[in-house]
């Protein structure tokens, strides 16, 4: 977010399907791998001096789970 409001924001992944050589399908018995990881990269003051750059990998093991990442504070 370019300038985003003052409070507490909450960081979030939803894994709500799954992506095969078909293309994306809802089924949760339809995988090929077992494990499915997001990558997640925050950055807070981009372009600045004080800018910090994190990475997050989570993993996430079936459809419908939501991880939580960080809370932000502005």
């Amino acid at each position: 977010m370019a300038a985003p409001p003052f409070r507490t924001n909450l960081v979030y992944v939803n894994y709500w399907g799954n992506f095969d050589a078909a293309g994306y399908n809802l089924d949760g018995t339809r995988r090929e791998r077992q494990l499915i990881t997001a990558t997640v990269a925050i950055i807070t003051n981009e372009n600045t001096v004080d800018e910090k750059r994190e990475t997050y990998v989570l993993p996430l093991r079936k459809i419908g789970d939501l991880a939580f990442v960080r809370a932000l504070r502005w």
